[in-house]
C-alpha cells in the first residue's frame, strides 16, 4: 500500500488505510444466513437465542387455545353461511313451486272453458221406461223369437225376424 500524501510517517497512514475487506462470497452467505434465518456460526446461533427466548408451555397451551378459537370462529361463521343458503335456496323453491302450481291452476282453468266451448255439458233427460213406475217388471227367460221385454211392459211397435226380435221406444 502506498502511503498517504501528507503524511509523515508511512506505518500509520498504513493503519488508516488497510482495512479488512468482506469478500462478497462472504456478504452473500451473510444474506443467504439473514434470509433463511439459520444462524451460521455458534456466536450467531447464541445470540439468536438471546433475542428470541424459548417459549414456555404456557405461551404454547395459550397460542393453541388461540388458534382453536379461531378454528371454531370460523367453522359457526361456515355453518352461520350454509343454514343461509339453505335458508334461501328453500324459499326459493317454495317460491317457484307456488309458481308452478298456480300457472297449472290457471291453464286447468283455460282448458275447461275451451272443452266446455266445443262440447256443451250433456242434459240429463229422464228415463223414458216402457213400463210404469208402480208396476212391478216381471222378469222372463228370452226365447228365439220373443220379445225381451215382460208381459206387462207397455204395447210397442215391434218387429222381428226369424233370428232377432227390435222394439221400438
Amino acid at each position: 500500500m502506498e502511503p498517504m500524501a501528507g503524511s509523515s510517517s508511512g506505518a500509520s497512514s498504513q493503519e488508516l488505510s488497510s482495512t479488512p475487506e468482506v469478500s462478497s462470497q462472504s456478504q452473500k452467505l451473510h444474506s443467504d444466513v439473514a434470509f433463511r434465518g439459520i444462524p451460521d456460526t455458534p456466536v450467531e446461533h447464541l445470540c439468536q437465542r438471546r433475542k428470541c427466548p424459548r417459549r414456555s408451555k404456557e405461551d404454547m397451551f395459550q397460542e393453541l387455545l388461540q388458534y382453536s378459537d379461531a378454528e371454531k370462529r370460523e367453522r359457526m361463521e361456515w355453518r352461520e353461511i350454509e343454514r343461509q343458503d339453505r335458508k334461501e335456496n328453500e324459499a326459493f323453491i317454495k317460491d317457484a313451486t307456488e309458481r308452478i302450481i298456480k300457472v297449472m291452476e290457471e291453464q286447468t282453468e283455460m282448458l275447461k272453458s275451451l272443452i266446455m266451448r266445443v262440447h256443451p255439458p250433456l242434459q240429463h233427460t229422464q228415463n223414458s221406461f216402457p213400463c210404469r213406475p208402480e208396476t212391478p217388471l216381471v222378469h222372463s227367460f228370452l226365447l228365439f223369437g220373443t220379445s225381451r221385454f215382460s208381459i206387462h211392459s207397455m204395447p210397442m211397435d215391434t218387429f222381428s225376424n226369424d233370428s232377432w226380435t227390435y222394439a221400438q221406444l
